[in-house]
């Protein structure tokens, strides 16, 4: 990460501490780059908060252990790893669509129907243990996932959501 941010700005010796310049384009080239390459989706609002470059190697270290998307089932497809929530995925702070999620143990994952964390909702949660789900066309509820209206088409439906972190 040190070397491609080097490369970004063009400067030597990078530490936890070097400044992530406010210049936008920079910083957009830099986290695309990382985002590309750790298969990390950053939300649009945690970029906002990341004005060092250990905060932004924390921050990729974190999602890493957190919620696992893939666009295609059979965890297959486009791959985007998530932590913290997102308010808005229509700003592509999500995938398109949801073919298969794997949730780390310790995690509660709550979609939302609309944005801004309303309307309704499907919880995973993988307290006790890991959860994979490999299609979301054929979704069971029970105990580890649960969902306020079964109706809805949660593999094209997810509009927000929220990931909890336990341990």
């Amino acid at each position: 990460m040190a070397i491609k941010t080097g490369q970004v700005y063009d400067a030597k010796d990078i530490t936890p501490s070097f400044k992530l310049k406010k210049r936008k384009s920079k910083r957009t080239e830099l986290i695309n780059a990382l985002e590309a390459q750790f298969q990390v989706n950053i939300a649009q609002s945690d970029i906002r908060k990341i004005k060092r470059a250990g905060q932004l190697a924390d921050y990729i270290y974190r999602s890493q252990f957190g919620l696992v998307t893939f666009s295609k089932s059979g965890f297959q497809g486009k791959v985007e790893r998530l932590i913290g929530e997102r308010g808005h995925c229509d700003d592509g702070d999500c995938l398109n669509y949801l073919g298969s999620v794997i949730v780390p143990i310790g995690t509660v994952v709550t979609f939302y129907d609309q944005p801004d964390f309303k309307g309704a909702q499907m919880v995973i949660d993988a307290s006790q243990s890991e959860i994979r789900l490999a299609s979301f066309f054929k979704l069971r509820f029970g105990e580890a996932v649960s969902t306020t209206d079964p109706s809805v088409k949660w593999r094209e439906a997810v509009r927000s959501l929220k990931i909890v972190k336990n341990r």
